[in-house]
């Protein structure tokens, strides 16, 4: 029979020699969270914008149906953070995902100790390279050097995100604007892009600015300097008796 789905090196399918179905087959659309949102010198409007697309499925593992599930769990660790395209039926479907969560459940042993029975749900996202936490490698691509090599690229991310995290964009914050589009698409002109706001909301990676009506993307902003005021000690000379 022809495959159900592909993923990677991955294949779901069922056959007389193995089966490995894909199963409650899932997808989330979901806007990015918005309020209304105004200043003095504008109106109240709605910012709105499209989220990363989720996709989540499982199958169920059968030793019996000839299934190796310990290999097959170990090979879907290390997978996680990959990427590739889900094609379904020989079609795309979807973008580019990444493997962001691999969860085993329900597993069954025989009198030996021996894995007979699993089930593995999958978790994944549209990968996209300015705004994922970690690097994604070509699941196709992944073997044991490769697997390595990922890991190191991703302990780079990890490294730089803990050494920015001193310096985190927070409401109160002052920021410039360095992205060139507002979350809801309309471009920045120079002439904002000049000016210093105050982050007055953060929700979900889009930060409201005082005096901008529009939204902007937190990774879109850089953190303008506070220069700390010094405060000079003044010694107090001692009077001679």
């Amino acid at each position: 029979m022809a495959d159900m789905a592909k993923w990677g090196p991955k294949t779901f399918t069922v056959s007389p020699q193995q089966i490995t179905a894909l199963q409650d087959l899932s997808v989330a659309y979901s806007q990015i969270a918005d309020d209304n949102s105004g200043t003095e010198d504008n109106s109240l409007s709605n910012n709105r914008g499209m989220d990363l697309i989720e996709i989540s499925f499982k199958t169920t593992l059968n030793a019996n149906a000839g299934v190796n599930i310990r290999s097959e769990i170990a090979s879907w660790k290390k997978l996680v953070t990959a990427t590739e395209y889900l094609y379904i039926n020989g079609t795309k479907f979807g973008p580019l995902l990444q493997l962001r969560d691999v969860k085993v459940s329900g597993i069954k042993l025989d009198d030996k100790g021996r894995f007979r029975e699993a089930t593995l749900t999958f978790q994944f996202k549209e990968y996209n390279e300015k705004s994922t936490s970690y690097l994604g490698v070509s699941a196709l691509k992944v073997g044991n050097g490769n697997a390595s090599r990922m890991g190191k690229r991703n302990k780079k991310v990890s490294a730089s995100s803990s050494s920015s995290s001193k310096t985190t964009i927070k409401k109160g914050s002052k920021v410039k604007i360095k992205g060139s589009k507002y979350s809801n698409g309309k471009k920045i002109s120079k002439k904002v892009k000049k000016k210093t706001y105050k982050v007055t909301k953060i929700s979900k990676g889009i930060a409201t600015l005082k005096g901008l009506k529009n939204k902007v993307r937190v990774k879109d902003l850089s953190l303008v300097a506070t220069k700390k005021k010094k405060t000079s000690k003044k010694k107090k000379k001692k009077k001679k008796k």
